[in-house]
């Protein structure tokens, strides 16, 4: 197993910046990524144990990488941080060790992409479903099928055979309808995260299926089947088989302990100037609709659905009606509120790249495409963006509008200053919103 081609280039561009020496030009916007030493040294080499600063270009093509790394299926059977420590260790080699040689550089790449990937393997998960029976019946739809988890079922899983069978778990599955499915992954983590998809759009698509029936044969309260709280996988490749209880999205009672409500109520103080109209105006309009996509985005239980709602939230401050480019006046704007309040900034490129992912979904070019983390992070910049609007205006005037809170963002100091930064990135996703950044400070619409 190896890496993405785009992934390998990225190792190789930042080896090549480092041993170069290149860096940013100094800037009051220069990107930071501090490299520690390892904590637990026991095994370490020299190089682990030295910690690395790494400013402007190095630190840009650092996180790219790491991003990069972090989507890339070879690596999947990481968890984060042992996949940020491998990097780590890399980037710590290359300073130990700087050459300007191509062909040595290509063989740390080569010798590093040999210590992280790992051949995806074969797994089949199982996913109970709530309120539905199929007898004999069984239905398959792609990589997933479903029927009625019966003894001969069982026994083909292995079930029955196990000397230290989870009879709790088979008395619940015995006659439950289910759906399995089969994927490639590098772990058993993401092969259900994998397989939970799969078997949501074939659910979804069962239902399409009932309600083209004759008009009335089903009504939507019969058909709101769900994923119930068993699961079990089998690892096809090695041959080992597990059971789980997932809790799925459902409701836990919230009970506020003296620290939670302190800290609540100071969240609310801050968003009094919404609710005693200090600001006003169709921006204070702006920002509550954000509030309220915020707070829907919450409810909701598909990332997808979560990501649609930030992004209309962050659209409802830092856009207006006539900004033909969204994804890039938000990463744009939303780094230059950040800057003007004083607080770091998300990375315009990734902000940018996850409101393309909303962009995939509504224009119907992807199902299943955003992952928790993308959901965090974008909540994030939503809550931001919230706060720091607030802050903003209250060094201002009088700011009623959005459009008055764009034009004092977008002055040309703070637009130079944002092009200067954004230049140096060179990833495609930040190329676009320097594209944009320089139409805005050249007066472009």
């Amino acid at each position: 197993m190896t890496l993405r081609s785009d992934t390998r280039q990225a190792l190789f561009d930042l080896a090549q910046a480092m041993s170069a020496g290149q860096q940013c030009p100094e800037s009051p916007l220069e990107s930071l990524v501090m490299i520690g030493p390892r904590v637990e040294p026991e095994g370490a080499s020299e190089d682990q144990m030295k910690g690395v600063c790494l400013t402007g270009l190095h630190a840009d093509l650092y996180m790219r990488t790491r991003h990069l790394l972090e989507q890339d299926e070879g690596v999947e059977h990481l968890n984060s941080n042992t996949l940020q420590e491998a990097l780590s260790d890399f980037v710590c080699g290359l300073y130990s060790s700087p050459s300007s040689n191509s062909g040595y550089l290509r063989q740390r790449v080569n010798e590093f992409v040999e210590t992280v990937a790992r051949p995806l393997m074969q797994y089949e998960v199982a996913f109970s479903i709530d309120h539905i029976t199929f007898g004999t019946k069984i239905f398959t739809l792609g990589e997933v099928q479903f029927q009625e988890f019966t003894e001969d079922l069982a026994r083909d899983w292995g079930f029955l055979d196990t000397v230290e069978r989870d009879d709790a778990f088979l008395n619940r599955a015995l006659g439950k309808a289910m759906g399995l499915v089969t994927v490639y992954a590098g772990s058993r983590e993401k092969a259900v995260e994998r397989c939970r998809q799969l078997f949501d759009r074939a659910l979804n698509t069962f239902r399409v299926c009932c309600s083209s029936l004759v008009l009335g044969a089903f009504n939507d309260e019969s058909l709101l089947q769900s994923r119930g709280e068993l699961y079990m996988t089998r690892n096809k490749s090695q041959g080992w088989l597990g059971t789980g209880w997932h809790r799925n999205f459902s409701p836990l009672p919230l009970h506020l302990n003296e620290a939670a409500a302190i800290t609540i109520a100071e969240s609310i103080s801050r968003l009094q100037p919404l609710y005693n109209e200090t600001i006003s105006g169709s921006l204070r309009d702006a920002l509550l609709r954000c509030l309220e996509w915020t707070g829907t985005s919450t409810t909701r239980e598909q990332y997808d659905h979560k990501i649609v709602d930030l992004s209309t939230a962050l659209e409802s401050v830092l856009t207006t009606r006539s900004d033909g480019r969204k994804g890039e006046a938000i990463a744009l704007r939303y780094m230059l509120l950040s800057i003007a309040v004083n607080e770091s900034f998300l990375h315009p490129g990734d902000l940018y790249r996850l409101y393309e992912l909303r962009s995939r979904v509504v224009h119907g070019s992807g199902v299943g495409v955003c992952r928790k983390a993308d959901y965090y992070t974008l909540r994030s910049a939503a809550h931001n963006t919230i706060s720091y609007t607030i802050a903003f205006c209250a060094t201002q005037e009088s700011i009623n509008r959005p459009h008055d809170l764009i034009r004092l963002l977008e002055s040309p100091d703070r637009l130079q200053a944002a092009v200067a930064w954004l230049g140096n990135s060179g990833d495609a996703d930040t190329e676009k919103v320097l594209t944009y950044a320089k139409g805005r400070l050249n007066g472009q619409s």
